[in-house]
């Protein structure tokens, strides 16, 4: 958590495999605060990258801080990148769909090379274009048409991402209105 890798390089070589499960925790933490060098130690040491907490995934929690290196190692360490946040406080979101309200542009260049999938729903079904139209995120919205995201799909409340980028404050970039039929 406070990013002392020897500490945790220690903790690692006296820890048996039995122990490693309870290195998710870690691993989640130290992603969520991008400690690169504690997660490269915690997946080499077969750590699960796919533990889901409540917080969500270490892939999740490294997404929203906005930690590409980490969520570059986490993707090379077997993070599942369409694993949803099935938690108690979670939406069914997906990493990308976090990267998607954020603005993470970055990140979700990563998660789309990795193979997400852009037209996921979550549980509201809405998919990371909506999130993103919603959020006003011109970039990201582009991004996700570009990489096939279907912009015709109704959420549950009956709208699609066009009535998002409509209906957003300040955000009524032509450019993006006209590529939502």
């Amino acid at each position: 958590m406070d990013g002392h890798l020897d500490r945790v390089r220690a903790l690692l070589s006296q820890s048996g495999p039995a122990s490693l499960g309870d290195s998710a925790v870690a691993l989640v933490q130290a992603a969520a605060r991008g400690h690169y060098s504690i997660v490269e130690a915690l997946l080499a040491a077969r750590v699960n990258p796919n533990w889901l907490g409540d917080r969500g995934t270490a892939l999740h929690c490294a997404t929203l801080g906005n930690h590409g290196d980490v969520v570059r190692s986490l993707l090379q360490g077997g993070a599942a990148v369409d694993l949803r946040d099935h938690c108690s406080q979670g939406r069914g979101w997906t990493a990308l769909m976090y990267a998607a309200a954020l603005g993470h542009m970055a990140i979700a260049h990563l998660l789309l090379q990795a193979g997400a999938d852009a037209n996921l729903r979550d549980r509201d079904g809405q998919t990371a274009l909506t999130i993103a139209a919603n959020a006003g995120h011109t970039a990201m919205v582009l991004l996700l048409i570009e990489a096939g995201a279907e912009s015709q799909g109704l959420d549950h409340y009956g709208n699609k991402a066009l009535s998002y980028a409509r209906n957003r404050q300040g955000s009524g970039d032509e450019l993006v209105l006209d590529r939502l039929p």
